[in-house]
């Protein structure tokens, strides 16, 4: 027995060593420790299970769910940085040559090239002409495949026609008629590239050890590199021409500008189709929504509970949206209800988290509204450490969102943009979380919202969706790589697409 005793004395010495090695010193004015049994496993796992807090883990991590701390993180934009997470990320993801970064994180005379082509992204991708372009071509293109089915209803997996359609459209719109992502196998080769970006990340012996991703980035990387060698993007969008303008000026090479596209495409198809599947879940599963949308569309459509030769009667104003209208507040969205259900689609099957870099020892001045603020000093957050903000836990809070906070609600931003609570208040700005924030929010977000919209504003105009089976429920899935901003579907569906009239 001695030897076994020995061996549980030395695994007992051995815990309380590493415990110790890799627990975390805090300082004087820094967030509150958690402390756990497990060193690293132990901490990752309360970071799902804490609420409301910003609070310290091993191995300098800070955790912010708390919206006065968030905002005030997104303010203090110079000693906390996304910059350097992205360019880490880029590079191991793209396959970025040396030179290549080099060239990307230089110092100029105002900016990185770095710093100005996602200046550039923040410009051609803002509201305007050339969005509205991008989005009509889009729209053609679903459009397009609507008129491929044929008159009698046609059975479809739902999710699966429109990661399809949405991916080409999309990509077709972006870089043009000529688009490198023009058929399935390539839609294909860039969710097989998605779906094994951790061992990517790692980036040991990738094509031995992330072999499938390896070689979809490279059957990707390819097809944009001939795409530019054959100067298909005269024909693409000016967000497309620009940066490649920009990029050419700088020395960067076609190899890597092609693999730059590379992150665009995680970009643009990661979350968009996720979301309008949700959204076309949600909308199709309740009549009264779907009545009210079409009512805003301009749609007739016969209510089932109606007396025959009633056109599109809309029964009684839900009690959700009569408390909401207690906040006049304006919108700037001719389709109000239509722009709130897809907010709320994203709010509450977010499952991202963003993450930033502490460059300078910094002091937050806010106070969560937590039991761990002990004082009014504020929080000293650390050079050299990580900021993460888990989006489920922000949009889920209560204090921050009311009680219905876990409850689906598509009328909750339709005349506050910012979102409004039951007892009409608003909500603060910096808790929608589904595009990140402050000087580092997605550049692409008007893309992303718009074109959820268009697709569900085009099935609305012109189908029926009736699900196989009656039933629209679907588990969420999980979010198994980090370009997940939804919660996928814990599967498909099959639906019936049927012609209005």
């Amino acid at each position: 027995m001695f030897p076994v005793y020995l061996a549980l004395a030395a695994l007992v010495i051995s815990y309380f060593a590493l415990n110790y090695l890799l627990g975390v010193q805090k300082e004087e004015g820094e967030p509150p420790y958690i402390s756990s049994w497990t060193p690293w496993i132990g901490h990752a796992l309360q970071l799902f299970k804490k609420k409301k807090i910003s609070h310290y883990i091993a191995i300098g991590i800070y955790v912010a769910t708390d919206v006065a701390l968030i905002s005030e993180i997104h303010r203090k934009s110079k000693t906390i940085q996304f910059g350097p997470y992205v360019q880490r990320f880029e590079a191991r993801v793209s396959g970025m040559s040396k030179a290549g970064m080099a060239i990307l994180t230089k110092p100029g005379d105002e900016a990185t090239l770095f710093e100005q082509m996602t200046r550039l992204l923040h410009t051609d991708l803002a509201q305007g002409a050339e969005l509205n372009g991008v989005n009509k071509e889009l729209s053609t293109h679903l459009q397009s495949a609507l008129n491929q089915f044929p008159t009698s209803p046609t059975k479809v997996r739902l999710l699966q026609w429109l990661r399809h359609e949405m991916s080409i459209g999309t990509c077709r719109a972006i870089w043009g008629p000529e688009s490198p992502v023009d058929c399935p196998e390539m839609v294909d080769a860039f969710f097989t590239l998605k779906s094994n970006i951790f061992p990517l990340l790692l980036d040991v012996f990738p094509s031995v050890t992330a072999r499938s991703g390896y070689t979809a980035r490279t059957t990707l990387h390819h097809a944009f590199v001939a795409y530019y060698r054959r100067n298909s993007h005269a024909h693409a969008s000016q967000l497309i021409r620009d940066r490649f303008e920009l990029a050419r000026e700088h020395g960067l090479s076609v190899e890597d500008i092609a693999r730059l596209e590379l992150i665009t495409l995680f970009a643009a198809l990661s979350n968009t189709m996720v979301a309008a599947f949700w959204a076309l879940c949600h909308v199709y599963s309740d009549r009264q929504l779907l009545l009210d949308l079409t009512k805003e569309l301009g749609v007739q459509v016969q209510d089932e509970e109606t007396e025959p030769g009633k056109d599109g009667a809309v029964g009684e104003e839900p009690e959700q949206e009569k408390k909401r209208k207690k906040e006049k507040g304006k919108t700037d969205e001719a389709t109000p209800l239509l722009s709130s259900l897809v907010k709320e689609t994203i709010r509450v099957h977010a499952a991202s988290s963003t993450a930033r870099f502490v460059t300078a020892d910094t002091t937050l001045s806010a106070i969560p509204s937590s039991s761990f603020a002990s004082d009014d000093k504020g929080y000293l957050l650390k050079s050299g450490s990580l900021i993460v903000i888990p989006t489920e836990a922000v949009h889920a809070d209560p204090a921050t969102w009311g009680p219905d906070a876990a409850a689906f609600d598509p009328y909750r931003f339709q005349n506050q943009s910012v979102g409004v609570k039951t007892d009409g208040s608003r909500v603060n700005a910096a808790a929608f979380r589904g595009f990140g924030g402050g000087a580092d929010i997605c550049p692409g977000r008007f893309l992303a919202l718009k074109g959820v919209e268009d697709v569900v504003s085009i099935l609305l105009k012109g189908w029926e969706l009736d699900v196989v089976g009656g039933n629209w429920e679907l588990g969420k899935g999980v979010a198994d790589d980090v370009t997940e901003a939804m919660r996928p579907p814990d599967g498909d569906i099959e639906v019936w697409f049927r012609r209005r009239g």
